[in-house]
């Protein structure tokens, strides 16, 4: 407070609960479930249904959603059986306006006691201390999702002779979604922004996924101890996507609904057909019901592929080993051992237009529509090809007491679909996508699942589960040594894939002058010393430091343990821990906070604090190592406890079996991580690198859920 020179504080939650407001509501989640199933020796039938209802922390988030699945298998011979498989889903789901569009957190989480009606000017509406507009105020609008699925596929499996089968599958994929934004022209909205008249938008998306399937297999025995089978198959998948979007502003006056009732309205359409068609050839050869070693080949055409691009072909080699069935197997302490290793290829096709020269529709004289040149096309694109090898075993050792899974892996991805500034030779502006560079992958992953203990009242079981994965950027392609995606994440050549890199600031001497601040300021210089962040001033203090590494984007390790405790015969306690270290995140909060709002104590009395953090806060995201830090962390996801109904008490029930259980999701988090979830993606995660950004988004909330499941 300038007029007394006292920093001010406020707590929104505790002054709106004060006013007889609840800032956040208690969320309420349903679900229920039907399933029923039977059949005779020559049908068999399951028909199942779900009902969801869930109420968010605010009225704006809730979903409601009704699912239905229905299988029917027939068996008209012996050599032929004929399976149907129908699932739909639908329903809407209300979205709050939180991250990417400020809503209630944005709301709270920068308020300031600034925002007080009492500090405004007189002919401003009551804000409460609200950043921008009041909770009541985001509650005007309305955006939702209404989204209906249908999955339906037919497989006949036919078996002429003992030797050799055949299996066709025909499935569909349909979805229709539709998505709304509405605002009205409301007095409530009106009085914190005059000039909001309202608006509508509408968007559509359709998708067709349609498949055809057909596979053999010749199965041999040419001696005793070997056998064969030798597959081949054919695919088609073709995905049809239709988008249409209309949007109209300014409605006249309030009650109005309708896009055509806006003052200015716009609409587009537009759709995307992509098309694949493969094949394979795959020989498995068993020994002894010991060794099987597997080899196939695939080839894939895809539409997307340049025209000058043929099929690809993608190898497969996998072989296990039952050591522990051979005679000379002796290890009693180990019940059974099987080794594996594979060596496989995959890719990843091209987006649907990227290797076409497209043009744009444009006004030309007179008003006439005419093209411009959009894109130039590749007619060399192909697919981004990935390659692996894996090796392990698994193994049970104490008669099973104790299971052990060990996976480990290298691999490299080749030809990695990037965009480069088209060639000025081409005649064509902007950037083309192009097959270049390639990078590293290694891990591991390790599961181990064991009876701690058992007596007649007590079992208690364990599954532990960890893994590391890394990655090393080998080639950008020629003179090209970075990538950059955004806020600081880099695809750099040594480096793991998307990593952090920054400008660091290692030392700096306070100065109320941010000009000579300036000269004092010292940044790492990604070799183990530092130099002078900024050029000469005659230069425009333009920024001379090199970005350097500040870490991982991606978790470097995983894993998780999960207990399970029997007592009493019908109880069973069970629960999971989960983890991810090394990995960094942008703390996009911190920025707006400090940096943009100015809203920080730091920005109050900065002489208290380390003059490095403070010449960072003074340049925005100039020097953003200051706003990257450490995410790892630990959750406790789940503790559960489930009772089994005794028989005799379901059995007057009409029941075969009941049972009830307990549980508890999203308890604590143990992390270094300042923001509000280590986990949050700003608008999802896309959008280059706002996945590993976090601003304004409401964190993972804990649920208590009961759940009843009774069968008859």
């Amino acid at each position: 407070n300038p007029e007394t020179n006292e920093v001010e504080s406020l707590n929104l939650v505790t002054a709106e609960r004060e006013r007889g407001i609840e800032l956040f509501q208690r969320g309420h989640l349903q679900n229920y479930s039907l399933s029923v199933s039977g059949g005779s020796e020559g049908v068999r039938y399951y028909i199942g249904g779900d009902f969801d209802k869930e109420q968010g922390i605010e009225p704006t988030n809730r979903m409601r959603r009704m699912s239905g699945t229905a299988n029917i298998a027939i068996y008209p011979h012996s050599k032929v059986d004929v399976q149907a498989r129908m699932g739909y889903v639908g329903g809407r789901t209300y979205l709050s306006c939180e991250a990417g569009c400020g809503g209630v957190t944005w709301g709270a989480y920068f308020s300031t006691p600034e925002h007080l009606n009492e500090n405004l000017p007189d002919d401003a509406p009551p804000r409460r201390g609200y950043r921008s507009w009041t909770r009541e105020v985001y509650y005007e609008g309305t955006d939702f999702q209404d989204l209906g699925r249908f999955t339906g596929s037919i497989q006949l499996d036919y078996r002429p002779v003992d030797w050799f089968t055949n299996r066709f599958v025909f499935g569909t994929d349909e979805v229709r979604e539709d998505n709304q934004s509405f605002t009205e022209r409301s007095p409530v909205v009106q009085e914190f922004s005059p000039g909001s008249t309202g608006g509508k938008s509408i968007s559509r998306r359709d998708v067709s996924y349609n498949t055809v399937d057909y596979s053999g297999t010749f199965s041999f025995a040419p001696l005793e101890s070997i056998t064969t089978q030798t597959s081949f198959g054919a695919q088609m998948y073709r995905r049809f996507t239709k988008f249409a979007s209309a949007s109209g502003d300014d409605f006249a006056l309030p009650g109005l609904r309708a896009i055509n009732a806006a003052a200015t309205t716009t609409g587009g359409e537009t759709y995307v057909e992509n098309s694949t068609i493969g094949g394979y050839l795959q020989q498995q050869i068993g020994w002894r019901d010991r060794v099987f070693i597997t080899a196939a080949l695939r080839a894939d055409d895809n539409s997307a592929f340049g025209e000058n691009f043929d099929l690809v072909y993608y190898p497969k080699l996998h072989g296990t080993w039952v050591v522990s069935e051979e005679p000379f197997f002796g290890i009693d302490q180990v019940s059974t051992l099987r080794l594996r290793a594979a060596y496989g290829q995959s890719g990843t096709q091209p987006d649907a237009f990227a290797a076409l020269r497209t043009f744009s529709a444009v006004a030309g004289p007179g008003g006439a529509s005419t093209v411009t040149p959009s894109s130039p096309g590749n007619p060399n694109l192909g697919p981004e090809r990935s390659s692996e090898i894996e090796f392990g075993f698994d193994a049970g050792l104490f008669d099973e007491r104790i299971g052990l899974e060990v996976t480990g892996y290298r691999g490299s991805v080749t030809d990695m679909i990037l965009v480069r500034d088209a060639p000025p030779s081409a005649g064509f502006p902007g950037s083309q996508f192009t097959n270049l560079g390639g990078f590293d992958k290694w891990g591991y992953e390790l599961m181990v699942r064991g009876n701690v203990f058992e007596t007649n009242s007590a079992a208690l079981d364990l599954t532990l589960s960890f893994s590391m994965n890394d990655s090393e950027v080998r080639d950008l392609g020629e003179g090209t040594e970075s990538l950059i995606e955004s806020f600081g994440i880099e695809h750099r050549v040594g480096s793991p894939v998307g990593s952090w890199f920054h400008h660091r600031i290692v030392s700096a001497t306070y100065h109320e002058d941010i000009a000579v601040m300036r000269q004092s300021m010292m940044c790492d210089n990604g070799a183990g010393g530092s130099v002078a962040c900024f050029g000469n001033p005659e230069d425009g203090n333009q920024i001379t430091a090199p970005r350097v590494f500040i870490g991982r984007s991606l978790p470097k390790y995983e894993g998780s343990i999960s207990p399970s405790l029997t007592f009493l015969e019908r109880f069973r306690l069970t629960g999971m821990i989960d983890f991810k270290l090394d990995q960094y995140k942008w703390d996009h909060n911190e920025r707006v906070r400090c940096s943009l709002f100015n809203i920080c104590h730091q920005n109050v009395e900065p002489q208290q604090y380390d003059p490095v953090q403070i010449a960072a806060y003074r340049h925005g995201d100039r020097f953003g190592a200051e706003y990257i830090q450490d995410a790892g962390f630990a959750k406790l996801r789940e503790i559960s406890l489930a009772y089994t109904v005794p028989p005799s008490f379901a059995n007057r029930l009409g029941a075969s079996r009941a049972n009830i259980m307990l549980a508890a999701r999203n308890l604590n988090t143990w992390t270094s991580w300042e923001g509000m979830e280590p986990e949050a993606m700003f608008l999802g995660g896309g959008r280059g690198g706002f996945g590993s950004l976090e601003q304004n988004n409401i964190p993972q909330l804990t649920q208590f859920v009961t759940t009843f499941n009774i069968s008859f």
